[in-house]
């Protein structure tokens, strides 16, 4: 996998701390080349298509780690950090993280480019839950921009993207949220011309403590997929409610009399939210080893 995304006429830093970006960012300079740092890879075609024959691919997966400040309810994350080791570190002090959908995404592109999280209708973007953001500029200098000290930058940096530098950390204010009702309803594709307008018509009148998707997905024939997922088309929908487990029921009672072949919504532990949406109940079935393809088409 590493040997696969190695780009092929590019070069590569891989720096696990703070100075050695600095070091790899001045070299690129002296050098006349360009830098474009990574963290996983995901959404990784606009960075294919500038080309990479003069680009410095700054990769940033061994630069991880989670500090959680349980009294100011703030995570410190550095820029290789995925998602499920925030979500998890933040559960242990009954908190928790802006986190999205899928647990292997990094926190870094994910808050930059917006972030649209399971608790965003009532809490907004992720990208609006940053306290600083730690960056080595493009002349290798290293800076800190908050609110009050380098607002300009700081005001940029949320939601504009990795574009304003290589961000070696972040901190993001956490939610006082322990457990939250979470999981996903299945149908087949062809019930689709059913489904999809009676979500968007349950959507309309929700109330901001619901947050949800629907996605029409098509996943491949592999033996890694789950039997569930594994050659079929189908529709899911997934989502988070912040309300007690009886409003929850009533709130997904109009999707639920769809009769979906799966419902695995739940009260969940935030430890365990990063996989409530694409398991089963019992047993529990874990993500497969390896990356697999699958198409969709997602609305929110």
């Amino acid at each position: 996998m590493e040997r696969r995304r190695r780009p092929a006429t590019g070069r590569r830093g891989d720096p696990a701390r703070r100075a050695e970006v600095a070091e790899v960012v001045r070299a690129a300079a002296a050098a006349g080349l360009r830098v474009a740092p990574q963290s996983t890879g995901h959404n990784a075609a606009p960075l294919a298509e500038q080309g990479l024959r003069d680009v410095v691919l700054v990769r940033l997966s061994e630069l991880t780690g989670v500090t959680i400040d349980e009294e100011a309810r703030t995570a410190r994350v550095l820029g290789g950090t995925l998602w499920c080791d925030v979500v998890a570190a933040a559960a242990e002090h009954g908190l928790a993280a802006m986190h999205g959908s899928s647990p292997d995404v990094a926190v870094a592109g994910y808050a930059l480019g917006g972030g649209l999280s399971w608790y965003a209708r009532r809490h907004g973007l992720a990208t609006n839950s940053l306290v600083a953001v730690e960056l080595v500029a493009a002349d290798g200098s290293l800076v800190r921009a908050t609110a009050e000290d380098e607002p300009e930058l700081f005001w940029a940096l949320r939601g504009g993207g990795g574009n304003f530098g290589v961000v070696t950390a972040l901190e993001l204010r956490l939610l006082p949220i322990a457990d939250v009702c979470a999981g996903m309803l299945l149908w087949d594709r062809e019930r689709a011309p059913e489904v999809v307008p009676a979500w968007t018509a349950w959507t309309r009148d929700l109330p901001e403590s619901v947050t949800s998707s629907m996605r029409v997905m098509s996943f491949p024939p592999m033996p890694e997929l789950p039997p569930f997922l594994s050659g079929r088309r189908l529709v899911v929908v997934d989502g988070a409610l912040l309300e007690d487990d009886g409003r929850a029921a009533e709130l997904l009672a109009p999707l639920r009399a769809l009769a979906p072949e799966m419902d695995t919504f739940g009260r969940f532990r935030q430890r365990d939210c990063r996989r409530c949406t694409w398991t089963r109940p019992a047993p529990l079935l874990r993500s497969p080893a390896t990356p697999c393809s699958a198409t969709s088409t997602t609305t929110r």
